[in-house]
């Protein structure tokens, strides 16, 4: 067998493959899911919140119940603070954060200011209410020049303990002259945390949260485009699927073989058009048989031409199935991507619609406030 004989055999046999690739059925590819924008419950949740966010605070309900006399350690001697004949007393009830930083999840800047200032001194942190809280919501103005003063400081006791292994109590001692100023120096003071602290903080979370579902809306419409365009990669990938790897590779090599083959004829053509530019110093037998040789040179010629251009186009339809698998691994990794930071962001506005119910105004046990008169003790 020539080497001529054995490139058709080679290129017959590369034509059986890709017609029997072609019969084959491509495996289909996964489709990828669609996006589905922010869960409904995690929807309405917000938007429930927003409503009772945008509404005044509910009053609260609170008793005041008259008690005994109350022994009170004088902590020192101070004339004005002896001025103080009755003491109201009340306490916070607070669970604890069930809620974490986690990865992807931080705390507004305002809340961790905010969270920071039931650490402070008791007239730090009511100043700092009072700042925060809207004028039209805060407590009159004698209220305010008492609670900003430094007689709060000397007024007003403060102390966090743990109540339970879900709760830390706030407890409150609020001293004045008469009863009625105890009750109101008390009932304010339950004012600037519900307006002044409770109330921001939440709006703040709220608005945190509220951008994290702007961000899955966004990141959902991305996500969208980007399954249109892989879905379209697919079916590209599919069509092309008969050029396997291994069919790839064999026409790259029958396309040396053939170019090298179509190099020969033409060579050969040339060679025969060159001898034949002077027909007269050729014998007849010999111009006969080069005019032949050229002939048959050309008919072969172009049917080498025709395979090289067959094979050129299933070399350029492998080397488009290359490129689309290709894009189509790329525009996994950003659809992976993308639904991990969806995620991510619906953890984390979870986290926060938590931390925004948590942060409603602190539970009053009872809803009540004691008030008695002061029985002054050293001890």
């Amino acid at each position: 067998m020539n080497r001529r004989m054995l490139y058709h055999a080679v290129f017959a046999t590369l034509m059986s493959l890709v017609s029997f690739a072609k019969a084959q059925e491509p495996a289909a590819e996964t489709k990828p899911a669609e996006p589905v924008g922010v869960p409904a419950a995690l929807e309405e949740r917000y938007q429930q919140m927003a409503e009772q966010l945008k509404q005044e605070l509910p009053k609260r309900d609170i008793k005041v119940q008259v008690v005994e006399a109350q022994k009170t350690r004088l902590l020192r001697i101070d004339p004005k603070l002896l001025e103080n004949k009755f003491v109201a007393q009340f306490e916070f009830r607070r669970s604890p954060i069930a809620v974490g930083r986690g990865r992807g999840f931080a705390f507004p800047d305002s809340a961790v200011l905010a969270t920071q200032t039931l650490g402070d001194p008791i007239g730090v942190q009511l100043k700092s209410l009072v700042q925060r809280c809207p004028a039209e919501h805060r407590p009159d103005q004698r209220m305010i020049a008492f609670l900003t003063s430094d007689d709060c400081d000397r007024d007003v006791r403060y102390s966090t303990m743990a109540g339970s292994a879900s709760q830390t109590n706030m407890s409150f001692q609020v001293f004045a002259p008469t009863a009625e100023d105890a009750e109101h120096r008390a009932r304010a003071i339950i004012q600037l945390y519900d307006v002044g602290f409770c109330r921001p903080l939440q709006q703040s979370l709220l608005g945190e949260g509220q951008k994290l579902l702007e961000q899955i809306r966004s990141q959902n419409a991305e996500l969208g485009q980007l399954s249109v365009t892989i879905r379209a990669e697919n079916e590209k990938v599919a069509k092309q699927s008969e050029i396997s790897g291994d069919i790839f590779s064999q026409l790259k090599a029958q396309k040396v073989m053939v170019a090298v083959e179509l190099a020969g004829l033409n060579a050969r053509v040339k060679a025969c058009d060159a001898m034949l530019t002077d027909p007269k110093k050729l014998e007849i037998s010999t111009l006969q048989s080069v005019s032949d040789m050229k002939v048959r040179a050309e008919i072969e010629r172009v049917g080498m031409k025709e395979k090289l251009d067959q094979i050129n186009l299933f070399i350029a339809e492998g080397e488009a199935q290359t490129a689309a698998s290709f894009r189509r691994s790329e525009l996994r990794i950003k659809i992976d991507g993308l639904k991990n930071g969806i995620r991510s962001s619906e953890q984390s506005a979870t986290r926060y619609a938590e931390l925004v119910a948590h942060y409603a105004p602190f539970q009053i046990p009872d809803n009540k406030i004691t008030v008695g008169p002061i029985e002054w003790t050293q001890q």
